[in-house]
C-alpha cells in the first residue's frame, strides 16, 4: 500500500488495547504491562500510522528542552516505536518517523532526539549520533569518604514537596551542560516516582543557602544482597558533590552494586579521589535537527568565537529546509539568511551531529556526511566547539 494511502494522527483512547498489544510485543512485555505507560505518557502525545485494517505502528512524542551552547532548545523526544508484528520489514516505522518529523517541524520545534533500538531507521530520516550516555558499575567500598574541615552537609528523606526545590536546582546545574535535558513531568516521574515496580528515594543536602545537592536512586532486590540504580544526582557545590559520594558509600549494607550514570567529565566522577573506576559507554543517543533555522539561531556560541559559515543542506525527508544558508555568529548568537555559496556541504546527519557539537567537520568527511575545504572546516569546529554533548538519564 503506499504510504500515502495511510493515515497518520492522534491515537484515540478506543485504541488502547491494540496499542498496549502492538508495544507490549515489541518491548518483551505483557499488554497490560503497557497501560500504566500510555497513560503515563498521555494519549494526546501518542501517535499511530493506520491503514484499512487498523493501527499499524506507534509511537510517543515527549516535549521538552535540550542545552546547546547554554541555552534551551525546544526539542521533541520520540519514544515508543512499534510495529505490527505482521507489518514488520514493509517500511512502517520509516513512513511512520517521517510523518512525525513533518508534524515536529510544523511546531516550530529546532530538533528531534531519542535512543535507538535501531539506529538504521533512524538514520534513513536524517538522525545522527549527537551525545553520549555512559554507566558506571561500583562496589559501595570504591565511594571514597571525605575527609571535611566542617562536618558534612546536613541529609533528608525528599518529599513530593520538595520536588520544585529539586528540579530549580537541576534547572540551575543543567544549562552549564552540553546536551543536558530541559526535563518535562515524563522525565521527572521516570527520575523521581516508582517504575517497574521499585520505588525511587530521594536524599536532599542543604547548607546554609539552602538546597546544594540531592541523589535519586531505587534498589532493586537480588538473592542475597540487592542493586542500586542511581536515577539522578545534581550539586550547586563541591561540598555538595562530595556529600553524594559519601551517600552512596552510606549504602553498602545488603548493596553488591551500584549503577551510577556518568561521564568522563562529569563532576561527579572527577570529585573521585582516584576516578579510575571504569565507565563504559552505555550507549549514544541521536539528534535531527527539524528546523534548522530555530536550531542555528536559538543555540548559544561562545562568546568569542566569530565568522560566516556558508553552508549547503541536502535533506530529502524535510526539503524545504535543504540549499544554501549563510550562518554568522558574533557576540555569542548566531543568524541564519538563505544564500551563499554553500562551501560546507552537510547532509540532515551531519548537521546533526556538527551543530550539537559530537563531532567535528572534519571527522564528519571522513565519515562520508560532509565536504569542504579545510579553511571552512575549521572554523566550522571552532564555532561548535565545546564539551562533548551527554546526558544522564534515559528516555
Amino acid at each position: 500500500m503506499p504510504a500515502d494511502d495511510l493515515d497518520y494522527g492522534a491515537a484515540h483512547e478506543a485504541e488502547r488495547e491494540v496499542l498496549s498489544e502492538i508495544m507490549g510485543h515489541a518491548f518483551a512485555t505483557t499488554p497490560a504491562g503497557m497501560v500504566g505507560w500510555l497513560e503515563r505518557l498521555g494519549y494526546d502525545q501518542l501517535r499511530v500510522l493506520r491503514g484499512p485494517d487498523g493501527v499499524r505502528a506507534c509511537l510517543g512524542l515527549v516535549p521538552m528542552g535540550q542545552i546547546f551552547g547554554g541555552r534551551s532548545l525546544p526539542i521533541v523526544g520520540i519514544v515508543g516505536v512499534a510495529v505490527r508484528s505482521d507489518w514488520m520489514r514493509r517500511g512502517m516505522a520509516t513512513a511512520l518517523m517521517g510523518r512525525a518529523l513533518h508534524e515536529i517541524r510544523a511546531g516550530g520545534v529546532a530538533a528531534s532526539s531519542l535512543y535507538a533500538s535501531t539506529a538504521s531507521l533512524y538514520r534513513r530520516v536524517g538522525y545522527e549520533c549527537a551525545g553520549s550516555r555512559h554507566l558506571a558499575e561500583l562496589l559501595p567500598l570504591l565511594a571514597p569518604s571525605f575527609r571535611e574541615p566542617t562536618p558534612p552537609l546536613r541529609a533528608r528523606q525528599a518529599t513530593p514537596d520538595d520536588l520544585p526545590a529539586v528540579q530549580a536546582l537541576y534547572r540551575s546545574v543543567a544549562g552549564h551542560h552540553e546536551g543536558f535535558l530541559d526535563r518535562g513531568p515524563y522525565v521527572w516521574a521516570r527520575l523521581c516516582d516508582e517504575r517497574f515496580g521499585v520505588r525511587a528515594h530521594g536524599l536532599l543536602f542543604d547548607d546554609d543557602d539552602g538546597l546544594a545537592g540531592y541523589l535519586y536512586y531505587r534498589k532493586h532486590p537480588g538473592a542475597d544482597r540487592h542493586r542500586v540504580e542511581v536515577t539522578d544526582a545534581c550539586a550547586r557545590s563541591p561540598r555538595a558533590w562530595r556529600r553524594i559520594w559519601i551517600a552512596l558509600g552510606d549504602l553498602g549494607t545488603m548493596v553488591d552494586c551500584i549503577e551510577l550514570p556518568t561521564a568522563p567529565h562529569d563532576p561527579l566522577y572527577l570529585h573521585h579521589p582516584d576516578p579510575r573506576f571504569a565507565v563504559r559507554l552505555q550507549e549514544n543517543w541521536l539528534m535531527r535537527v527539524t528546523d534548522v533555522v530555530a536550531m542555528l539561531e536559538g543555540r548559544g556560541y561562545a562568546p568569542g568565537v566569530a565568522g560566516r559559515v556558508e553552508l549547503r543542506l541536502e535533506d530529502p525527508v524535510l526539503p524545504e529546509q535543504a540549499g544554501a544558508w549563510q550562518l554568522e555568529v558574533e557576540g555569542g548568537r548566531g543568524r541564519l539568511v538563505r544564500g551563499g555559496a554553500g562551501r560546507l556541504q552537510l547532509d540532515a546527519r551531519g548537521l546533526a551531529a556538527w551543530c550539537s557539537g559530537f563531532v567535528s567537520p572534519h571527522a564528519l568527511v571522513q565519515l562520508g556526511l560532509g565536504q569542504g575545504p579545510p579553511p571552512v572546516l575549521e572554523l566550522a569546529g571552532a564555532i561548535m566547539a565545546g564539551p562533548q554533548p551527554w546526558m544522564r538519564e534515559m528516555f
